[in-house]
């Protein structure tokens, strides 16, 4: 039960590795609790995530990451967390858009993203995104996606987690090194194709997941 907590990062990522080889040369089957989902993701050949003691999901890492069963696996899973924006289905003349309120309105152009709003049985639902499967586009861009504004830009070595918001609403996106953006940039977020989860608002659980 959270044998590395009390170690240095260095040395937590040092022996995260040594337990792996261990477990591949010895081929036990090991349980390993942790709430760093972290070692999770890199120890484990499957993984179950539990909230106050109840099972919420169990898979293999993929599984767990990119096609979580509720808010709280999704909220859980990665770092930074997926967004997770609380929004309306709307139909006008035909056209299904996610209404987010005053951060306003972007249109469903994705087909697997209209078949599982299809399925919702109320409006209220919630929109979630991986901040590394989030574009940022010039807001002249004339895709769907929401006008935001760059709130704040935290480079982390590898990477950048640039931070945007548009009325009540925030989120995350993560780029690859050193990101050239400036705080303050009016940009439009993309959400690419194939790459969106749609939850119900009441009880957190993905809808249309197949």
């Amino acid at each position: 039960d959270e044998p590395l907590s009390n170690l240095d990062a260095a040395f937590r990522a040092f022996m995260r590795t040594e337990l792996k080889h261990l477990q591949h040369e010895f081929q036990q089957t090991m349980v390993y609790v942790t709430h760093d989902q972290i070692e999770a993701m890199s120890l484990a050949d499957r993984i179950a995530v539990l909230d106050m003691g109840l099972l919420q999901q169990y898979g293999t890492p993929n599984e767990v990451y990119n096609k979580p069963h509720n808010t709280f696996v999704a909220n859980f899973m990665g770092s930074p967390s997926m967004n997770l924006l609380p929004c309306r289905l709307t139909n006008g003349g035909g056209d299904h858009a996610l209404d987010f309120g005053d951060a306003g309105t972007s249109m469903i152009e994705d087909g697997e993203l209209m078949r599982r709003c299809k399925l919702a049985r109320n409006a209220d639902v919630v929109f979630g995104m991986r901040p590394e499967d989030i574009d940022i586009q010039p807001r002249e861009v004339g895709r769907p996606g929401i006008d935001m504004e760059v709130s704040f830009v935290e480079p982390i070595g590898p990477r950048t987690v640039v931070h945007l918001s548009a009325g009540s609403h925030s989120i995350k996106v993560a780029k690859d090194k050193q990101y050239p953006i400036e705080l303050g940039a009016k940009v439009k977020a993309e959400f690419p194709k194939g790459r969106c989860h749609i939850f119900d608002a009441e009880s957190g659980n993905a809808i249309g997941l197949e």
